[in-house]
């Protein structure tokens, strides 16, 4: 546990604040899950008071400390700076001080319409603002918070760790609640609810209130356990490639790291059992590139990585095929859907278009959409499954480039820190292997605006980015096929026979 509490020459962060801080910063947020994965307002506000608790008492403890925090600002630049220009955006938004010529166009149509001047903002529901800029605080010091405390290898290892170790517990409450017939809330499951795959039982969702928020939150963890499990040491080299250093390797994994292998596969028959297509599309490209990248930097050999490459990407396209890839084109609950999805896009353009630069306020699609909803659209549409376009509707076009320069950031910083570093990279790889996941499931979906999903993935970021700084020690990372911890037994044989 104490791993989780990093400093780097101070211990004024250690005596004054206590490093079980880290593992409820992650409680909090399975707990919030738990609840329709944090997407009602008591449970979101549970995460966002929570995570100012902790922030205040991690202010506190720094307060009295003379040197540098363990990460920062400068080093998160590139995160930071969006960030912060996407909060001054955003209250400018529900600002009543501006011109009224800013205002949105709304204002101007209900003032006609009633007759009566009425004071304008940007945003179409301030109110609404106010709340969508609270969580997006939470999830910014959830990535601060997690970027202190994971600054150094043990620290992110360990969180990590427990991560994994509280996604099996998640995952395992979502098979019950699926025997149970109920769905997050406590209430029956409804098959037009939950949705049904082609082999005809319910797709398994937890407690979100849509399985394909739950695949997000798999893919996260699946990769998250790979990463543990293929960790690289110095200490020897196995090529998995022969058959002694099968052995080796199946050992070791067996003795050392049985948890990350018996987590993946759990993972992964939840995650088939999602039934989210899409999603899965978006996890195959993601579980594809995530050995390449660790060939790249070499903690895997790229024969190595081209074979994980064939069997990660090929479970993953094979799990897409199993719950039903043809029905892409045979099932006529999905092309209709696919054309209202296209026609809620062509009327998305339309918003833009009348509020191109301001957008109509953060947080507030669901209220502005209504206006633009025809008959083809039968029924309410509180996200638009893309959240790409629904940023450019909320915040304009240059508000919308500029919170997507805030994922760009953390890219950057992982790409930086696994081209400089020469430890830890795996690390930078996994940062970089999750971006494309939910970058590709954001074309399709809105997982990254379920607040234990967005908490889960920004504190994983934030240990990944925490890692971009150029390492100052003198090991080089062993390039190895499969990378272990060697056990004792392991290591006394090697030094015998003097190969240590």
């Amino acid at each position: 546990m104490g791993a989780l509490m990093s400093d780097r020459g101070s211990t004024c962060a250690r005596t004054m604040l206590p490093s079980i801080v880290p593992v409820l910063l992650l409680g909090l947020i399975m707990t919030t899950a738990l609840y329709a994965g944090g997407n009602r307002p008591i449970a979101w506000s549970l995460m966002a008071t929570g995570t100012g608790g902790l922030m205040l008492a991690w202010s506190f403890a720094r307060a009295g400390c003379k040197t540098a925090a363990p990460v920062g600002l400068m080093q998160l630049a590139p995160v930071a700076l969006p960030f912060a220009v996407s909060l001054v955006w955003i209250l400018l938004q529900i600002s009543p001080i501006l011109p009224s010529g800013v205002g949105h166009p709304v204002w101007l149509w209900a003032a006609v319409a009633l007759e009566r001047p009425l004071a304008s903002t940007i945003s179409v529901s301030p109110d609404a603002t106010v709340t969508a800029l609270m969580r997006l605080l939470t999830y910014g010091a959830i990535f601060w918070l997690s970027a202190q405390y994971a600054s150094r290898d043990d620290g992110t290892r360990s969180l990590l760790a427990a991560v994994v170790v509280a996604g099996i517990g998640l995952t395992f409450y979502a098979f019950i609640l699926d025997g149970l017939g109920l769905d997050g809330l406590g209430v029956e499951a409804e098959v037009t609810n939950t949705g049904a795959t082609d082999y005809g039982t319910l797709r398994l969702g937890g407690p979100f209130p849509n399985p394909n928020h739950f695949a997000t939150l798999l893919g996260l963890l699946i990769l998250t356990a790979l990463t543990l499990l293929l960790a690289p040491t110095t200490e020897y080299r196995i090529d998995i490639l022969t058959r002694q250093g099968l052995g080796q390797a199946l050992t070791l994994v067996l003795t050392r790291r049985w948890l990350y292998a018996a987590a993946i596969p759990l993972f992964a028959l939840a995650l088939w059992r999602t039934g989210s297509r899409g999603g899965l599309l978006a996890y195959a490209s993601a579980f594809a590139c995530f050995p390449l990248l660790l060939a790249y930097a070499k903690v895997l050999r790229w024969r190595e990585a081209l074979l994980l490459v064939i069997i990660l990407g090929g479970v993953g396209f094979g799990l897409t095929g199993m719950i039903g890839l043809g029905s892409f084109t045979r099932d006529d609950r999905f092309l209709v859907g696919l054309q209202e999805r296209r026609h809620a896009y062509s009327l998305a353009l339309r918003a833009i278009a009348d509020a191109p630069l301001t957008g109509c306020g953060y947080g507030t699609f669901a209220d502005i959409f209504t206006m633009y909803r025809d008959a083809e659209l039968p029924q309410p549409r509180v996200k638009l499954e893309n959240d790409y376009l629904e940023l450019a509707v909320e915040l304009g076009v240059p508000g919308a480039i500029t919170f997507a320069a805030i994922p760009g950031g953390m890219a950057w910083l992982a790409w930086r820190g696994l081209r400089r570093r020469r430890r830890n990279r795996h690390f930078l790889c996994l940062g970089l292997s999750l971006l494309v996941m939910v970058g590709l499931h954001a074309m399709v979906d809105f997982s990254l605006q379920i607040p234990a999903i967005a908490g889960l993935f920004s504190l994983v970021m934030g240990a990944s980015c925490a890692q971009s700084e150029g390492s100052s020690g003198s090991s080089s990372g062993a390039r190895t096929c499969l990378c272990l911890p060697p056990t004792d037994e392991y290591l006394q044989d090697k030094i015998s026979h003097g190969q240590s």
